[in-house]
């Protein structure tokens, strides 16, 4: 009688897991839905991709709509135009005084954010100190971690300042 169980049991089992198979064709027809349903990636399109065609200029958006040519830059211009600004008109190219002011201002923006995060290192390092030197330092089980993580972060933000002063130097900001 047992046998007979396992058996019915059985065929019972893969009957039903023959009834829920899909065939390769269903698969694949599903597949295909799928696919169909998925919007296409749309290509973007980079200033890096408009300098390696050698085309910049204004485009647009509908293919009836012409595509106008950058303007020329203006004979007796003071400085070469190499691109067009955000409303259209021709910029002109910085002379080597100016990319080196705004190197070095970004410097100094550089070297003020630093200093302001080794500023905020020490802080929060000299707050946990003291914190470790009262009484309830003994009921703070990650104090010690806590510590040596503020520790580090003064030492990294003085190392990112130590690294900006040899950037100075190479450069030969003032």
């Amino acid at each position: 009688m047992r046998m007979v169980w396992t058996i019915l049991i059985t065929a019972a089992l893969l009957g039903a897991s023959f009834a829920r198979a899909e065939t390769l064709g269903e698969a694949a027809e599903r597949e295909a839905e799928k696919r169909k349903a998925k919007p296409t990636p749309s290509k973007v399109i980079t200033e890096a991709d408009l300098e390696r065609a050698g085309s910049r200029g204004n485009y647009s958006s509908s293919p009836d709509t012409p595509v106008s040519a950058p303007a020329a830059p203006a004979t007796g211009a003071a400085a070469p135009v190499t691109a067009l600004g955000p409303d259209g008109k021709p910029v002109p190219k910085k002379t080597e005084e100016e990319l080196r002011a705004d190197a070095q201002k970004a410097w100094h923006e550089k070297q003020d954010s630093a200093n302001k995060e080794l500023k905020d290192a020490q802080e929060n390092l000299t707050h946990i100190e003291t914190q470790a030197q009262s009484p309830a330092a003994y009921s703070n089980p990650t104090l010690a971690s806590d510590l040596e993580a503020a520790r580090k972060a003064v030492s990294a933000a003085q190392d990112k300042l130590n690294a900006l002063e040899d950037e100075r130097r190479r450069a030969g900001y003032h």
